[in-house]
């Protein structure tokens, strides 16, 4: 019981000790919980996805977006993330602002990934005062802080810990199943790994863990094998049970081959690069650190600026790795002969580290697995995170034996603790950034404005009424002219009273706007007035160059009233119903099934993929190919195709 009860005190250390380095890190207590941390791109489409689980408790459906229908969410979901809806339903009972419950979701990520790796490494038998060290390095990777709010549940990472224990004891023979507690225990830690990480974690654990069944396969530990194969259908059931919903609504509706779109190059593009793993993080404290980073970055082979690189593990981290790299190299060299100073538990980490640095690095499994299988996962440097744990965990057995070494010397007892707090603040000092720390000022006051303009919007229009969103812009993965990923959701999040006409699926019949959208601006007003739409929200960085001042002479002259702007002149509000008004009812109610219910032409077998030569579509053409018009409304149309053919050389 006391042993219990030190691991408890000493799991709340690291919670605590994490907390603390994260919120000085991101400076949290100049922030409020009520304004949001990050105010771009994915980020607002997680704030979507929250506030739906809030309101609904289920992410699939929402009304007040794709107005005037219901927006769909099945092609696209946020069910991969499963076991980390319940919690946030449950924080959105205490607070039902989608914001709030954001940003106190993403601060107790750190605590509770710290939890989950103090809690295996001290199953996988590392001293407790190791393992809070350990445990809060892991907690506060570059990978945590480049997550943010942009990609909410990734940074919730405890199923990295739980991956690399269950590899660990099918290595090392101990039994995954049997009594109910160990049952029940690893029947838990499948459902963490395959509800969560957007699918990511789950596939990255089966690879591991089939990994793991071949190498006790011919080691003719068939049990381990059967062990391990055990883990691996549990988790693909739980991933298969996440994709439910979406293969329901796929069998009812047909596959939507647009979303979400991928190509086979994108696994490169996102792979795992070993020098970004080792190097320094880009923005590091120490002038020649961060010159280091840039020079690579700048300098190297190019590979577009995303998330890989955070995919650095700090100079602990580092050391971890290099460590496992030469027990493998030692062990592949030594056959039977182990290196000195290792132990089986360094071997198994090591064959976990060296699997998985085969499977993310550009160029390795992961492209065989996107021009082979499928290129649905593109972010392989996300691998990184377990990887990380690995390292960390053979610096965690490193350091033991570094205190049982000054131990028998007869060192003072102050010593390993003395140590051990050099190491944790000079990783923590290594692996964060100034840079970490949000733009808090820029993005309240964004949010502030907009706040006041959907106030303007709600307080002029009842209850229900639906606002059209111009210039229109797709869902998912697209965006109009200057805006940036999901913007047009921004006054969603803030609304309680108005429907929305962004978020209609691209690729379904019900993403009318975006056929709509190929009229002349006046047919767009137009149809949207009979469609129902009451209110115009204009963005003027969806319309660049002169195209936002041609769009606002246009609303001005056709709707003859003039609109509410935000501070800095992005955003209008335009009331629409006097321009409705003046159609009349019966103009309106005869354009209505035309209007929501567009023609669209659908190319088939032999035609490429749409590219835009300025305000040209084009497509490639075969010897022969098809085109579809379809027509969804309930009566027949007349239709009307024109093009041209252009050879692609001389003819």
């Amino acid at each position: 019981m006391r042993a219990h009860g030190r691991d408890t005190m000493m799991a709340l250390a690291a919670m605590a000790l994490a907390s603390v380095a994260a919120f000085a890190v991101l400076g949290v207590a100049d922030a409020g919980l009520s304004v949001p941390f990050d105010y771009t791109g994915d980020a607002h489409q997680i704030r979507m996805a929250v506030k739906i689980v809030i309101e609904h408790g289920w992410p699939y459906e929402e009304a007040a977006l794709g107005a005037p229908g219901t927006s769909l969410q099945y092609d696209f979901p946020f069910g991969g993330d499963f076991v980390q809806l319940v919690p946030i339903w449950l924080l959105g009972r205490l607070n039902a602002d989608p914001v709030w419950v954001t940003n106190v979701w993403q601060l107790l990520g750190f605590p509770l990934v710290a939890l989950a790796a103090f809690a295996v490494l001290r199953a996988l038998g590392v001293s407790g005062a190791v393992a809070v060290v350990v445990a809060v390095l892991y907690s506060l990777l570059p990978y945590h802080f480049g997550r943010g709010q942009a990609h909410l549940t990734l940074g919730l990472y405890v199923a990295g810990p739980l991956i690399v224990l269950l590899f660990m004891r099918v290595l090392a023979g101990t039994a995954l199943w049997g009594p109910r507690r160990r049952t029940l225990g690893t029947l838990a830690a499948c459902v963490v790994i395959g509800g969560s990480g957007s699918y990511y974690y789950g596939v990255f654990a089966v690879l591991l863990l089939g990994a793991a069944a071949g190498i006790a396969l011919f080691l003719r530990r068939r049990r381990a094998a059967l062990e391990a194969g055990g883990a691996v259908a549990a988790i693909v059931l739980v991933l298969a049970l996440g994709y439910v919903p979406t293969a329901v609504h796929q069998a009812q509706a047909g596959g939507n081959p647009l979303v979400p779109a991928r190509s086979a190059a994108e696994s490169e593009e996102g792979g795992l690069k070993l020098a970004q793993l080792v190097l320094p993080i880009r923005g590091h404290r120490v002038e020649a650190a961060r010159d280091l980073a840039e020079r690579y970055v700048t300098t190297g082979v190019p590979q577009p600026a995303g998330e890989a690189q955070y995919s650095a593990l700090g100079l602990v981290g580092a050391a971890g790795l290099a460590w496992l790299l030469v027990v493998a190299l030692a062990g592949a060299a030594g056959g039977r002969r182990r290196l000195p100073g290792a132990a089986a538990d360094d071997s198994h980490a090591a064959a976990g580290a060296l699997i998985l640095l085969l499977v993310g690095t550009i160029g390795g499994g992961s492209a065989l697995v996107a021009y082979v299988l499928a290129p649905t996962l593109r972010s392989w440097n996300r691998i990184s995170v377990v990887l990380a744990f690995f390292a960390l965990l053979a610096v965690a057995l490193l350091l033991d034996r570094g205190r049982a070494w000054l131990a028998a010397r007869g060192a003072p007892r102050f010593v390993a603790p003395v140590a051990l707090g050099v190491l944790l603040l000079a990783g923590i000092y290594d692996q964060t950034s100034a840079a970490f720390r949000p733009a808090y000022d820029t993005f309240a006051a964004q949010y502030r404005a907009d706040q006041d303009l959907v106030a303007t919007a709600e307080a002029a229009l009842p209850a229900g009424a639906a606002v059209l969103q111009l210039p229109v812009a797709q869902y998912p993965e697209a965006r109009a002219g200057n805006q940036d990923f999901y913007d047009p959701l921004r006054p969603y999040v803030i609304s309680d009273r108005l429907r929305w006409s962004y978020g209609q699926m691209k690729g379904r019949p019900q993403d009318w706007l975006t056929t709509v959208s190929k009229l002349p601006r006046p047919a767009i007003l137009k149809a949207g007035a009979a469609a129902g739409f009451q209110g115009v929200w204009f963005d003027a960085a969806g319309a660049p160059g002169t195209g936002a001042e041609d769009w606002r002479a246009l609303l001005r002259a056709t709707l003859r009233t003039e609109p509410v702007r935000s501070p800095d002149g992005r955003f209008e509000f335009w009331d629409m119903r006097p321009y409705a008004k003046r159609l009349g009812a019966a103009q309106l109610a005869a354009a209505r099934d035309s209007a929501i219910h567009p023609l669209r032409r659908e190319f088939g077998e032999g035609f490429g993929p749409e590219r835009t030569e300025g305000a040209v579509q084009l497509f490639g053409f075969a010897e022969a190919g098809t085109i579809d018009i379809v027509n969804p409304a309930k009566a027949p149309r007349t239709a009307t195709l024109s093009g041209f053919l252009r050879s692609a050389g001389p003819v």
